[in-house]
């Protein structure tokens, strides 16, 4: 580390990157997955939109 701080930076700066889109990717999935128990809970028919949203969250992992 006191070698090379500029690589320890940029691996911080990394890590910072992958625990934000992480984040992200979670509070998406999140909120979906509320909206689609919602829906459940009011016997409301799903919007195709919804679904397809499920979906590729669900490829993306």
């Amino acid at each position: 580390m006191k070698d090379k701080p500029a690589k320890v930076i940029k691996i911080m700066q990394h890590l910072g990157d992958r625990l934000r889109r992480l984040t992200s990717d979670y509070m998406e999935a999140v909120e979906t997955l509320n909206m689609y128990l919602e829906a459940e809970k009011n016997k409301e028919q799903k919007p195709k939109s919804l679904l397809e949203k499920i979906k590729s969250i669900v490829r993306k992992n």
